[in-house]
């Protein structure tokens, strides 16, 4: 390796910092209240995707605010996970409703925490209420969890608990022994954009087409996938220049 490509090696490690991680794990609501959701996990998958990770991505929650939920809303939800989950081929097993598969998606989460190690890494996207990531890190092995990294950007789910089913929030999950990583509020960035911001995405194939139509339903709002954008590029404050980097 020449000086340059070590200096660059070594400069985007520094860069990364806690962003670095082996597998990628999301969790959800837009099933009631924020309605970004359902532009957000749809996004996150997306780019996450276009960045090459797919195969990295191994567990994908949604509809998270258990004890309320809006079925017309979380319908719509479901069906704009599974629009793009289907073009970029995810497997369905790692994705799970939460409505009626919450206990599969605590076991899976589980799973994935105890695959965990010093060098195979978990980052933890809490992109709704923290009572399913909590579920999942506090059955999974104590030992595992330092090598978890949940992620949050919203004092809002951080601490909403408004109903008997949401037990948990966000100290609560840190005290499960996961390293908690907390970034800017993705609602001052751009994935939170006026839908003439995201129109390049039309010129991304049908997989773009039909995920632009996702993002200006929700008037260019898909502000929690800034955390994905993190995990993956390292940067908390992305442009629109570098998302759309990632789809090229």
């Amino acid at each position: 390796m020449n000086l340059f490509k070590l200096v660059f090696t070594v400069a985007l490690a520094m860069c990364m910092g806690n962003a670095v991680a082996q597998r990628l794990a999301y969790s959800s609501d837009g099933n009631f209240h924020d309605k970004d959701d359902l532009c957000a996990t749809a996004m996150a998958i997306s780019i996450a995707a276009e960045a090459g990770k797919k195969n990295k991505v191994v567990h994908v929650d949604y509809n998270n605010h258990l004890g309320k939920s809006n079925k017309k809303q979380a319908d719509k939800h479901k069906a704009n996970v599974n629009k793009m989950r289907g073009h970029y081929g995810y497997t369905s097993n790692i994705f799970f409703d939460d409505r009626n598969q919450a206990g599969a998606a605590t076991n899976n989460l589980k799973s994935e925490i105890n695959k965990s190690s010093a060098s195979d890494k978990l980052n933890l996207h809490c992109a709704g209420p923290m009572e399913m990531c909590w579920r999942g890190a506090n059955a999974a092995q104590q030992a595992k969890r330092q090598f978890v990294t949940a992620i949050s950007h919203s004092k809002w789910n951080n601490n909403h608990a408004d109903t008997p089913q949401l037990k948990h929030k966000w100290g609560a999950l840190c005290n499960t022994g996961v390293k908690c990583k907390k970034i800017p509020n993705q609602n001052k960035h751009a994935y939170k954009s006026k839908v003439s911001a995201w129109q390049w995405l039309q010129q991304k194939g049908q997989a773009g087409k039909d995920l632009f139509k996702i993002t200006k339903s929700k008037k260019g709002d898909c502000s929690d996938a800034g955390m994905m954008h993190f995990s993956l590029t390292g940067n908390n404050k992305p442009k629109m220049n570098q998302i759309k980097a990632l789809f090229n």
